[in-house]
């Protein structure tokens, strides 16, 4: 009986001590925005676009359906090639 327990501790230990893969940096989902039918990478454009108009990324969004970037309090949209230099 011990050595069946010793046995099975033992399987448990070596199974324990594999490497495991971590998926979960497989998962990671990149977000894009779609301008003028050409895909950028979201963080990279929003950040670009703060710097060149001198607000937080939080204070404006981009609409896709109008292909322009909206301020979040005020009733006014800026087109991205205003203060992007994008591929075309």
């Amino acid at each position: 009986m011990k050595k069946i327990f010793y046995l099975f501790l033992a399987l448990g230990l070596g199974l324990n001590a594999c490497k495991k893969d971590d998926r979960s940096a497989d998962n990671k989902v990149e977000d894009y925005l779609l301008i003028y039918g050409k895909k950028y990478n979201k963080d990279s454009i929003m950040l670009e676009f703060s710097k060149g108009v001198g607000l937080d990324t939080s204070m404006f969004y981009f609409d896709e359906e109008a292909q322009v970037f909206k301020l979040r309090e005020y009733i006014m949209s800026i087109e991205p090639e205003v203060y992007l230099n994008l591929q075309k």
